[in-house]
């Protein structure tokens, strides 16, 4: 029995499950809108670096804006997944994936999946390497872009 999931939400270990039932992934129908929602995230959050290079008071209203935007989608996937696992989101986790995705998406992981499963899924780090690898790439195409515009 997991410890982190009510007794009420633990699966029949007696009964084999569909391979859909068992193990679910990042990349499901339900999810998809969320991961392609990071990935815009992460393209507006290349505009906000750029715009914030000229436009300094402005840059951190809109950062602020971002990382709340960012959790909101987080917590959307975590939704998502939850419903597919069949497991509840309760107050605190939700407010912790609202306000501190750090400490949320890791929290819920461990929740969702027990220690060994969250460990597997590195803690849900990979929703925001998708968000940094974005934002990477981004911000890399157009620093050079711009300096191939400026020789």
């Amino acid at each position: 029995m997991n410890p982190y999931t009510p007794p009420d939400q633990e699966p029949d270990s007696g009964t084999a499950q569909p391979a859909d039932k068992r193990m679910t992934t990042v990349w499901s129908n339900k999810k998809m809108p969320f991961i392609l929602a990071l990935i815009a995230c992460g393209l507006v959050q290349v505009y906000v670096f750029h715009y914030g290079q000229t436009h300094h008071q402005s840059k951190q209203s809109l950062d602020a804006l971002m990382g709340f935007v960012l959790n909101f989608i987080l917590l959307g996937w975590c939704s998502a997944d939850a419903e597919e696992k069949k497991v509840r989101i309760y107050g605190l986790l939700r407010f912790a994936l609202i306000l501190i995705s750090l400490i949320g998406v890791p929290w819920y992981f461990v929740r969702s999946r027990g220690f060994v499963g969250a460990l597997k899924g590195a803690f849900g780090m990979g929703l925001f390497a998708i968000w940094l690898i974005t934002i990477t790439l981004g911000v890399f195409t157009i620093t050079v872009l711009h300096h191939l515009r400026a020789h």
